[in-house]
């Protein structure tokens, strides 16, 4: 699974970094992979917040830092921070810090259909449908959890 994790997460890390490929040089196949491997994505952090928040009430134990759900959760948000720190945004809170304060299962989600819209809008071709555009908007307007 941490292998699996791991070239999922540097997949992430090609979409949101600034040395990505031009789009006008990759293969519509290419688009259509990048898209299903964003929502593989995307499902994993839902998976992973909702584990989050329906443990949220248990005893915090050192084991939970551990378990797949916190392992996934932190790897997203993590490639999700650097990428915000390299744009140059507004330092948000760690993962530690939102995990702590109960607000990171929530706001992640969003985070990262924020940056999946910003991705796809900004691509001068092969881009996502108007449709596509609109389901992200409403999963970001609701906060991911309507969706559950």
């Amino acid at each position: 699974m941490l292998v699996f994790l791991d070239d999922l997460m540097d997949v992430l890390s090609s979409v949101t970094g600034l040395d990505r490929q031009d789009p006008l040089r990759e293969a519509p196949w290419a688009t259509v992979a990048t898209y299903k491997i964003l929502l593989a994505i995307w499902r994993l952090l839902r998976w992973a917040a909702g584990e989050m928040r329906r443990k949220a009430g248990s005893q915090a134990t050192v084991r939970a830092r551990y378990e797949a759900s916190s392992i996934v959760f932190n790897s997203i948000l993590e490639v999700l921070q650097r990428q915000e720190e390299l744009d140059g945004q507004v330092r948000r809170l760690t993962v530690r810090e939102s995990t702590a304060l109960g607000m990171a299962p929530d706001a992640s989600e969003v985070r990262f259909m924020e940056m999946v819209l910003q991705f796809w809008k900004g691509r001068p071709i092969w881009s996502m449908g108007s449709f596509m555009t609109t389901v992200l908007e409403e999963i970001i307007s609701a906060g991911g959890l309507a969706y559950e």
